[in-house]
């Protein structure tokens, strides 16, 4: 009979980080259904718990979480630099980026250092955020909108883009 291999902590990390992609992923795919739809059909669904039709397309949300996690896999932390080529080369202008991506990940596409772009949006002072952005805590939006380095502050990345606390639990 084998025995099972523990599991590193990094292991451990990645496991729950590819559950909470996935909790991510269906919530974001199930939410996006209800978008455009009128506030009294929208609360009577939700309320007689019917579910929209097939398919469910996800957002950029989950676009740019699959990224996060690919980033994580290969590097074992964030690599901003790397993450911001994922980025790039994960965009797809059908996932519901606001306007200012767009510009940005097509900007990045065209080998243009992702520091210089997120600075120069609006005007010079960079984006205050929008969406998920309005998640993470001040200092990370600061330092992200100054196109500065984390300096550790990836795991905000994580537990904002997560929609599960547990990703961080040492169990």
């Amino acid at each position: 009979m084998e025995q099972a291999v523990p599991l590193s902590d990094q292991d451990k990390r990645l496991l729950r980080a590819k559950d909470s992609l996935e909790g991510l992923s269906m919530g974001d795919a199930f939410g996006q259904q209800f978008l455009l739809c009128p506030p009294g059909i929208k609360a009577s669904r939700l309320e007689e718990r019917i579910l929209p039709r097939p398919s469910w397309p996800y957002t950029d949300d989950t676009q740019m979480a699959l990224s996060l996690v690919s980033i994580l896999r290969q590097y074992g932390s964030v690599e901003q630099d790397v993450l911001a080529e994922s980025f790039a080369e994960r965009y797809d202008s059908a996932r519901g980026y606001g306007p200012a991506m767009h510009a940005l990940l097509r900007s990045l596409r065209t080998g243009r250092p992702w520091q210089e772009v997120a600075r120069k949006q609006f005007g010079g002072q960079g984006s205050y955020g929008n969406g998920a952005a309005i998640r993470i805590p001040k200092r990370l939006q600061e330092r992200l909108r100054l196109g500065l380095p984390l300096r550790g502050l990836g795991a905000c990345v994580i537990l904002h883009v997560s929609r599960r606390e547990r990703i961080f639990s040492t169990a």
